[in-house]
């Protein structure tokens, strides 16, 4: 070949393996040549420098892509880890968005989000916007999707949705979150946009409305304005209850609008009921108890399918003291006339008698059993009576007869209608 300038070759748009480049060595001592294929292979073939002066190898035809500044590669291989990502790296698709990542199949970002975003797994959707300025999700799973409003959450499962800023839905299956603030780790479950600040976990064929500020932890359970709440068991129902509690299978809060329940809950056992507008009332453990609707201050413990009868009073099938038993005692003081005597206050009540008395009984329970301390000199006990009402004080004899200058102990037993006076006379210091 004639001796020319490099100016004066033939200019060629395609070259293969075998095509020759001239190079001079790296003291410009010898001139030599050396093959396309040689230059690019070994260990030691790759030029270093920056983007303009990299070569990528195994690239794809420009049919694969024509985005300005963009390098379409079949193939790559990193050895050391990569150091820094500061725009983009997406693995199929349009490049439109900034930091996101994809590995999968069918995944898909919809949103007119550019906040960075994470998705693994096959056929999910990352459909977020960004509305203000929050970074975007993290999706791990399969056929899992973000809706526009879901900013800043984490979702893994499969057939899961959210749409709800700063929530997450972890190992979820067939579940929903529309509650910002929330984590769900449930199954089969849904949770509402009004349940913010709460968790849900274990939860199958379940819903959660419109109650936040709780932690819901079970299977098949359902709950509805359960705020501020705390749910752990199976096949719960808790609704209409603030500040409550529902542990145990089957057991339900069966509060409703207008009648919350506040303060209120079901401690263990099973097919217990607490109604609606009960507040700061417990079934502890049993079964199939209920505490009736408009209760207040009501316990039942370690019974089987009783229903509360008393407000302020603790209900229960047994009860085993290991130590001792006390009661209050109730000092009425001096009386004398006709007097009122609240058998609600107590068991034990003490009297000093200053003339004549007639006691009238009031706030009876069927069963109540009481002791009366009466401390007499010369008076009399002309009768007594029930609400006002004479003939079912019993005594023996038909009479009291309290002792003179001594005390007088009476037992007494309520059988519902009737009050029974056990009469013991005479007590005084030894």
């Amino acid at each position: 070949m004639a001796d020319k300038k490099i100016s004066q070759l033939n200019i060629t748009t395609t070259s293969d393996d075998g095509s020759w480049l001239v190079m001079n060595d790296s003291g410009n001592t010898a001139t030599f040549r050396i093959t396309r294929q040689d230059l690019l292979s070994g260990t030691t073939a790759f030029i270093k420098g920056d983007a303009s002066q990299s070569i990528v190898p195994y690239y794809f035809p420009t049919s694969s892509g024509v985005t300005t500044n963009t390098t379409y590669v079949d193939k790559l291989f990193v050895d050391g880890g990569v150091e820094q990502i500061t725009n983009k790296l997406y693995a199929s698709g349009t490049i439109n968005k900034i930091g996101v990542f994809s590995v999968g199949s069918g995944n898909n970002f919809t949103g007119t989000k550019k906040q960075p975003s994470i998705i693994i797994g096959h056929n999910n959707t990352d459909g977020t916007n960004d509305t203000d300025g929050r970074p975007g999700v993290f999706i791990l799973g399969n056929n899992c999707s973000a809706a526009s409003g879901a900013d800043n959450s984490i979702i893994n499962g499969y057939y899961s949705s959210s749409n709800a800023k700063l929530a997450g839905l972890i190992s979820a299956d067939n579940a929903n979150n529309s509650s910002q603030y929330s984590v769900m780790m449930a199954m089969n479950y849904k949770s509402s946009s009004s349940s913010q600040y709460s968790l849900v976990g274990g939860g199958y064929g379940g819903s959660n409305t419109n109650s936040p500020n709780s932690i819901i932890w079970g299977g098949a359970n359902s709950n509805s304005n359960f705020s501020s709440g705390f749910q752990l068991g199976t096949n719960l129902i808790s609704n209409y209850t603030e500040y409550g509690y529902n542990i145990g299978y089957e057991n339900d809060l069966l509060g409703t609008a207008g009648n919350v329940n506040t303060g209120s809950g079901i401690l263990g056992g099973t097919g217990n009921t607490i109604n609606a507008n009960v507040d700061f009332s417990s079934i502890i453990g049993g079964r199939d108890n209920i505490i009736p609707s408009s209760s207040q201050n009501v316990v039942i413990a370690a019974a089987s399918g009783r229903t509360s009868l008393y407000n302020y009073t603790l209900h229960t099938d047994n009860i085993h003291t290991f130590k001792t038993e006390t009661f209050n005692v109730i000092a009425v003081g001096n009386v004398g006339g006709n007097i009122d005597v609240d058998c609600s206050l107590g068991t034990i009540f003490t009297f000093t008698m200053t003339a004549d008395t007639t006691p009238n009984f009031i706030n009876l329970r069927t069963g109540q059993r009481f002791i009366f301390i009466v401390e007499n000199t010369t008076f009399a006990v002309p009768g007594a009576t029930i609400n006002g009402v004479s003939g079912n004080v019993y005594a023996k004899n038909g009479t009291l007869n309290p002792s003179n200058n001594a005390i007088t102990k009476y037992t007494a037993t309520y059988d519902g209608t009737r009050m029974f006076l056990d009469e013991e006379l005479n007590f005084t210091a030894v």
